[in-house]
């Protein structure tokens, strides 16, 4: 895949055609599929109709329908039908397929894939479903006023074969996203949904006890098998997936989810209504909506789509019970730290915030320390300040966690609370924070080493003001300074022996010292954090922040520090680099880039040409070496593209055969 990136199209049209004999065991291997589908994005048009014609020319006949159905080989099929030239091609063949296709459970998402990037495979697929029907693409604004009580029952019968027969129907979740299928269609599924509601969502306790029965009846005659045999019938590849076989292991459950959910998001208000009524209609049902993880999905959908459900949502959220008489309710604390009713917090409070009473609001605030070191209740807290417009919340929250700073900005769960403070609309919290954070952060060489305190580092310099960013330039400058000023002589005298020894360190050996010095600060020298993996963005960050607000000064005394290790970051093994390219867009004038390249070229040519002390007194570097780094630095400078390493060689070989003639 590295190989698709980085190479010309003829490399890749090369790659093609040593694995075309091939391509039908790589669409159908759980790793081949990856590249077969690599080779569709990179390669040019025409090599990616030849694969798609490699799965309908000299094969079975339904050979793309096999594809569709195999586990891996779907994939394949999916990512052909995102490209025009290729669904072309196998259209004649997988259409007639299409209705089978469109009821097993990996070829739903193939024509569930057609629906949405082919087109008029919304049309072709209604036609297909439906084939009692007249579809005419001119017309189907007349679909919906011309649709007569008979056709209307073919749609409903139709639709309740489709939904009873499959677990997930991917291909009516596509329809219902479509905004061209007619508004008769989606009427259809939205009342059959809320017609067969309970039936789908709730799990009966009867289905349940009978699959139990079922599992303790199999685990008998699996003991009773195991007596009577002494060894294993081996498996010949037709056993069931493991996802298979956890589903049975796991009983009934819920069914057609995804269809609710996006009946919610792209259905209509009327359509929604009827959903919602029917859902509303069984408190057993509502309660499992909001604290089953199954289906708090549907709820989270209904809550951003169909405001007339808040409210009920809401309430029903505190329910301890589902009983609706029942009085007892749950804290809002316990709410937010249950791992499936905070998925339906956090939404209500980004739609509305108000549905949260003051007094509830101020009981999450209360609680933010310890809320805040929760993965599942953090977020809550970020919505809460984020959709905070008087800044109430985020001072209360603020005042209660200021004292434990140092522990949070580390914390893999409360520093996104911090990022979130930094963002509030209360300038007050947000100016105390940063200067409490100044204070955190006098230890930059550790807490910038992880990733949560680079985060919030370079948060904080993004929402800083000026004084502030002059400050942090001017401290790790004077850091930098403090440390070799306390550098005696004979560690000095050390240092440059361990430079001169690094300058004669072999490519492979310089591999080795560039990836320690990525995962370990090695000083407080500015350069040592920008080849850190972390805080090599607060560099970035610094670098974009001197330059978008003008300040000159700054931007100088960084460039100043880091210009004389422009070639270390070149060959850093990833952070290096980052930091190098931002030097060279925000850095300053195009000739101070140009000038920085031509210092990598010239370290890179005596690096790689690895000519010894004596060579070198001799006749300097390896002339070859410097020759082709020279021509293709005149190539780069004057816009040229270079010609590939094979044209030049046979130019090569052409001219010395002509010499030879001669």
């Amino acid at each position: 895949m590295t190989l698709l990136d980085q190479c010309d199209n003829l490399q890749r049209v090369q790659m093609l055609y040593n694995v075309r004999r091939k391509l039908l065991d790589l669409c159908t291997s759980a790793v081949g599929n990856t590249i077969v589908q690599h080779m569709l994005e990179k390669l040019p048009a025409r090599q990616k109709k030849e694969i798609a014609e490699m799965l309908v020319l000299n094969v079975e006949a339904d050979e793309v329908k096999r594809l569709c159905e195999h586990p891996s080989g779907n994939h394949v099929v999916q990512k052909m039908m995102e490209i025009p030239v290729c669904a072309e091609a196998i259209k004649a063949n997988f259409l007639p397929y299409a209705a089978t296709i469109a009821r097993n459970d990996y070829g739903m998402r193939v024509v569930a894939k057609y629906v949405q990037s082919v087109e008029g495979g919304w049309l072709d697929m209604l036609r297909l479903l439906f084939p009692t029907l007249t579809f005419d693409a001119e017309n189907m604004d007349l679909f919906d006023a011309e649709l007569s009580e008979t056709d209307a029952a073919v749609i409903d019968k139709e639709v309740r074969a489709i939904l009873q027969g499959t677990s997930d129907p991917m291909v009516l979740k596509a329809l219902l996203h479509h905004v061209l299928v007619p508004v008769a269609i989606k009427d259809a599924i939205c009342c059959h949904l809320a017609e067969y509601a309970a039936d789908y969502l709730l799990v009966p306790e009867a289905a349940e006890k009978a699959e139990e029965g079922t599992g303790e009846q199999k685990k008998k005659a699996e003991a009773k098998q195991a007596d009577e045999e002494s060894f294993d019938v081996p498996d010949f590849g037709t056993a069931a997936s493991p996802n298979a076989r956890r589903k049975e292991a796991a009983g009934p459950r819920a069914r057609h989810v995804h269809l609710f959910v996006a009946a919610f998001d792209s259905c209509d208000d009327a359509q929604r209504a009827i959903l919602w009524e029917s859902l509303q209609a069984q408190p057993e049902l509502l309660f499992a909506l909001v604290s089953e993880k199954a289906l708090v999905s549907i709820a989270v959908a209904a809550a951003k789509n169909y405001a007339t459900s808040r409210a009920a949502l809401a309430e029903v959220l505190f329910h301890e019970a589902a009983d609706p008489k029942s009085k007892a309710r749950l804290s809002v604390v316990a709410v937010a730290e249950h791992p499936v009713r905070t998925l339906l917090l956090r939404a209500l409070l980004e739609v509305d915030a108000a549905l949260l009473s003051k007094a509830r609001q101020t009981e999450l605030c209360e609680a933010a320390l310890a809320l805040s070191q929760s993965a599942t209740a953090s977020p809550v807290l970020q919505r809460l300040v984020a959709t905070d417009a008087d800044g109430h919340c985020a001072k209360r929250i603020y005042d209660n966690v200021k004292k434990h700073m140092a522990e949070l900005v580390n914390h893999t769960s409360a520093s996104y609370l911090l990022q979130a403070l930094l963002q509030a609309y209360n300038e007050e919290v947000r100016s105390a924070l940063i200067k409490d954070l100044m204070k955190v952060f006098e230890d930059l060489h550790k807490l910038t080493s992880y990733a949560q305190g680079s985060r919030v580092f370079q948060k904080m310099l993004t929402y800083a003001p000026d004084a502030v960013i002059s400050r942090v330039v001017k401290k790790l400058i004077a850091k930098a300074g403090e440390e070799e000023s306390e550098v005696d002589e004979e560690e000095a005298e050390e240092a440059k022996k361990t430079e001169e020894a690094e300058q004669k360190l072999t490519p492979k050996e310089r591999r080795e010292l560039n990836k320690a010095r990525h995962f370990d600060i090695a000083s407080h020298a500015i350069v040592s954090y920008a080849l850190h993996a972390q805080a090599c963005y607060v560099i970035t960050t610094l670098l974009q922040e001197v330059r978008t607000r003008h300040m000159e000064k700054e931007r100088k005394l960084l460039m100043n520090e880091l210009k004389p290790h422009v070639f270390s970051l070149a060959t850093s093994p990833w952070a290096g680099r980052v930091v190098l390219d931002t030097m060279l867009q925000h850095g300053g004038s195009k000739e101070l880039a140009d000038a920085m390249r031509n210092v990598v070229f010239l370290k890179a040519e005596a690096w790689l040409s690895e000519v010894s002390a004596e060579r070198k007194k001799v006749g300097g570097m390896d002339p070859t070496m410097r020759q082709m780094l020279k021509r293709q630095r005149d190539d780069i400078q004057e816009g040229r593209t270079p010609a590939p390493e094979s044209q030049s060689e046979g130019e090569a070989s052409a001219g010395s055969g002509g010499k030879h003639k001669n």
